[in-house]
């Protein structure tokens, strides 16, 4: 009997070839789900794939771009500069006049007070870190613009199925939360640690508000990407089926 079972464990197994196979008059996800493709019900329309997928992936390089700017603000001790939120506003100060007032106000905050006003910084000095910020926030801005135009474009013209379209809606949810996140964030650092019981007195930001402000960020260039990638890849698989997959390997 034990010769016998080794006989059929080592028996060698018989090719598959697709001249034997029979093609199902009908196949679901059940009989492939790697090939069966899902665009049409999940995610987009069929057929605007590219479009939809280009745009998320422009939006996911933006995000990327702005987590570097975002870095190199703080390598550049930056982010304090601009001692008010203003989420309306966009344009930096435009005259000798208006560089002056915004110097003013930041010679108000603890930075200045602790800090830069012992390392001789003058208008011009103030005018590099103010615009690494300004830079960044106008960029935090645009991407919003970004998503929000063509989403309401694609939603408009029937191009996004249900799924993606809630997947959408809780990444706008959370890029605008991000804008109030980063006020969050700057706000501890505009505080006297003079007056805390904090034993360093250095002016900066609460780590853990800055973790929760990248986190954030690292989360939606993450789902983004993933969502550009997925829509992109789909058009390919509409190429394979079960009439050419033996040519696919």
């Amino acid at each position: 009997m034990l010769s016998k079972a080794c006989e059929q464990v080592f028996a060698p197994r018989k090719s598959f070839s697709t001249s034997n196979y029979t093609r199902p008059k009908s196949y679901n996800i059940n009989h492939n789900p790697i090939v069966f493709n899902l665009k049409s019900e999940k995610f987009v329309k069929a057929g605007k794939e590219r479009y939809v997928g280009a745009w998320l992936a422009a939006v996911s390089a933006s995000v990327f771009a702005i987590v570097w700017i975002g870095g190199y603000t703080r390598l550049t001790k930056s982010g304090l500069s601009m001692v008010r939120w203003e989420p309306h506003r966009v344009l930096p100060p435009m005259n000798q006049a208006e560089w002056e007032a915004e110097f003013e106000e930041y010679k108000k905050s603890p930075e200045w007070l602790n800090k830069n006003q012992h390392t001789g910084m003058d208008v011009h000095g103030f005018k590099y870190i103010f615009f690494w910020e300004w830079f960044h926030r106008i960029i935090g801005r645009g991407i919003g613009v970004l998503f929000v135009g063509p989403m309401t474009y694609f939603m408009m013209r029937g191009y996004i199925m249900p799924h993606l379209r809630n997947v959408l809606f809780g990444l706008f949810g959370l890029g605008a939360a991000q804008g109030v996140i980063g006020w969050w964030m700057v706000k501890s650092g505009l505080i006297d640690k003079k007056k805390t019981t904090e034993i360093d007195k250095t002016p900066r930001v609460s780590p853990y508000r800055l973790a929760v402000h990248a986190g954030n960020a690292y989360f939606l260039y993450g789902v983004l990407l993933w969502q550009s990638m997925n829509l992109l890849r789909r058009p390919q698989e509409a190429y394979i089926n079960m009439k050419n997959i033996h040519a696919h390997n």
